[in-house]
């Protein structure tokens, strides 16, 4: 077991700082290869390797989000507050925040895995899985109803929702559209998100001439609150099918005023409901991501009651690397300004979705960046740019 959760972390390590591989892309490939992987590796070890891939892809995700501004539907709400950290010499911490969040996640989401598991009956999540759109709208009205200007009266708050729903609006039609567009393997996630979250934060970030200063390497431990907050959400969001870790992020970070609040309760959010969809996944055999299609491929879920101990052997594991990296791209990104910075990753998150999901890939991404770049004129918040996943769910 123990050979096998290091060569899951290695990969997980391995989706989380490369642009546009997901352990969803990379779980797909292991199941094509069983015939091979079988020679040397037992249903079970393969599924160790899987679910601790998962894992670590979570806590190590956060190094390109902080350093590049490349998002996943996990991270893709994290950007602003991680690039506004580095600008101010914190990029070590925003990431020691995120790692230690998803790490505490893990601790807290035990209970909720026993609840999920308590749950386990085939009917219940039936009956839950009808709710699936009403839980999207409930998420939508809180999202909206946290959208305030709090330096304006009701007037200006009022005029603050009709702007965040005609961004979740264009978005969510953009995400709809390009379901029918894109004919890769790759996930359409990918562009779609780097145009809506990642590019129009470094095209802001070219017009700036601002020395990225030297950043400290200091850690920063977060807030219980906002490490329990996000667990809930990530719970919350695994009871439904097709609910992503990105709704889980939007919902939980629906009401941070801080980035340091803002960073804890996404990376929080995204572990839980990476680790929670397993709970679903063996107590009624519903599938809820991509790596749980694959481990239910391999082996019966109820022999999967060792993925609790498991995750939080990886998650010991995946905080000092994710740690050790941080310090590595730290020292990277010292001696450049924040405009050079911006050019650099722009050049590789636009060259990562040509090579990935070539022409409909850059078709969607270009089509995003307006739609992302009109949260900064209109002056809401990105979390309004999720309607691309919320609102094809709907539809």
């Amino acid at each position: 077991m123990i050979v096998e959760a290091l060569i899951g972390i290695i990969l997980g390590s391995f989706t989380g700082i490369i642009p546009g591989v997901h352990p969803n892309t990379l779980s797909a490939m292991i199941i094509a290869s069983t015939p091979f992987l079988s020679k040397h590796f037992s249903p079970i070890s393969i599924t160790i390797i899987l679910i601790s891939m998962a894992i670590t892809h979570t806590i190590v995700n956060i190094i390109p989000t902080t350093f590049a501004g490349i998002p996943e539907d996990d991270t893709a709400l994290a950007i602003y507050p991680s690039h506004e950290m580095v600008l101010e010499g914190r990029g070590f911490e925003a990431i020691s925040i995120s790692a230690f969040s998803s790490f505490l996640s893990i601790l807290i989401s035990l209970p909720l895995f026993l609840i999920l598991m308590l749950l386990g009956n085939n009917n219940n999540y039936i009956f839950i899985e009808k709710l699936t759109k009403v839980a999207i709208i409930i998420t939508l009205l809180i999202l909206l109803i946290t959208e305030r200007d709090p330096l304006g009266g009701s007037l200006s708050g009022m005029k603050k929702r009709f702007y965040f729903m005609l961004v979740f609006l264009s978005s969510g039609f953009l995400g709809y559209t390009a379901q029918f567009y894109d004919k890769s393997q790759i996930s359409i996630l990918f562009p779609l998100l780097s145009g809506l979250f990642g590019a129009p934060v470094l095209i802001q970030g070219m017009i700036s001439e601002v020395e990225v200063p030297q950043q400290e390497i200091e850690l920063r431990i977060p807030s219980l609150k906002d490490s329990f907050k996000g667990a809930f959400a990530g719970m919350y969001v695994s009871l439904f099918p097709g609910m992503s870790s990105g709704i889980a992020t939007a919902l939980a970070s629906s009401n941070s005023k801080d980035p340091e609040s803002y960073i804890a309760t996404i990376s929080s959010a995204n572990t839980s409901n990476a680790f929670l969809n397993f709970a679903v996944l063996i107590s009624a055999d519903h599938v809820r991501s991509g790596v749980a299609d694959a481990v239910s491929s391999l082996v019966s879920p109820s022999k999967l009651y060792f993925i609790p101990p498991l995750s939080i052997a990886v998650s010991f594991i995946a905080l000092p690397l994710t740690l050790l990296l941080a310090i590595f791209f730290t020292k990277m990104i010292s001696k450049l300004t924040a405009s050079k910075i911006s050019i650099i990753s722009l050049i590789i998150l636009s060259s990562s979705v040509a090579i990935f999901n070539g022409i409909n890939g850059l078709l969607i991404y270009t089509s995003a960046i307006p739609i992302g770049m009109s949260t900064f004129f209109f002056n809401i918040r990105r979390v309004s740019c999720m309607g691309a996943i919320m609102l094809p769910l709907l539809l």
